[in-house]
């Protein structure tokens, strides 16, 4: 994977965890989830970043 195909992936993850994020924030999401869900999508998304970057 080339440096700009690695960026625009990066890139993309970083659109998605941010939506998914928002979506978990919302109000209607009751806020004794918010801490275990976002944790959780936080090491998803380090494990991505870490995947583009390794080229896995």
């Amino acid at each position: 994977m080339t440096t700009a195909e690695k960026s625009t992936a990066i890139i993309a993850a970083v659109n998605e965890y941010a939506a998914i994020y928002a979506a978990v924030k919302a109000p209607a999401t009751p806020a004794t989830f918010n801490d275990p869900i976002v944790q959780g999508m936080l090491k998803g998304f380090t494990e991505k970043i870490a995947a583009i970057i390794r080229d896995a």
